[in-house]
């Protein structure tokens, strides 16, 4: 039940991508075009290009409504230094600054995405928005056997709303970590993802929630 980035951050992408210009005319500082070089302005229209498509990128759409994995600080970082740069940018902030900003856009991504499975009120909000359980009914037939029952698939959905903002709490330390670690940093993502997965499997939350979400992924993989 993982939302997908792939269409939104390709769009970013792509959009770094026709960013140019060698003139390294400083921009005005306050979000004026008066004065700005030919190639400051489109750079500065560069990065407002590029923070549309960073909110669609940003796996909470910028909403208020982020759960752990999601980084949300990380972005809203990101989202301002972007708003910045939008007004103020000389043309030599398209050579270095832009594509870092794309890097970064790919490695919050990526990082977001291998925490997600540790992250049980993103699941929970996952299964909350398909539509697969929301008429949930035990398929007949063949299909119908290894699946479970309305009654339990209902009991699970209770379990979890439950269960998942505990596991958060329980799991607190190890979500702060991921959330000031190096990004360009291999080797300390890893160890934060480790550290996470031996945080939640001493969480009684996390492992009562997760049984939850298996049994809600069955249901799931029953209506395909």
């Amino acid at each position: 039940m993982r939302p997908s980035l792939v269409v939104p951050l390709a769009a970013a992408l792509l959009v770094l991508a026709g960013c140019g210009g060698s003139d390294d005319e400083p921009g005005d500082g306050g979000g004026e075009q008066e004065g700005a070089s030919d190639a400051a302005v489109a750079c500065r229209d560069d990065w407002r290009d590029f923070g549309e498509a960073l909110q669609e990128a940003r796996p909470d759409g910028g909403e208020d409504a982020a759960t752990p994995s999601m980084l949300p600080s990380r972005w809203v970082t990101l989202a301002a230094e972007v708003d910045y740069y939008a007004g103020s940018a000389s043309a030599a902030d398209c050579e270095e600054r832009l594509p870092a900003a794309q890097r970064t856009v790919r490695q919050l991504t990526d990082f977001g995405e291998s925490l997600q499975r540790y992250d049980m009120e993103r699941r929970l909000a996952g299964y909350e928005r398909g539509a697969a359980l929301a008429a949930y009914a035990r398929p007949s037939g063949r299909e119908g056997r290894a699946a479970p029952s309305a009654r339990q698939v209902r009991t699970a959905l209770t379990d979890l709303r439950r269960l998942a903002p505990q596991a958060t709490g329980e799991q607190s330390a190890a979500w702060q970590q991921a959330g000031v670690v190096e990004l360009g940093d291999a080797e300390a993502r890893e160890q934060a993802v480790a550290d996470l997965r031996v945080v939640s499997g001493e969480s009684e939350a996390y492992r009562d929630a997760a049984a939850a979400a298996r049994l809600l992924d069955r249901a799931v993989a029953a209506t395909e």
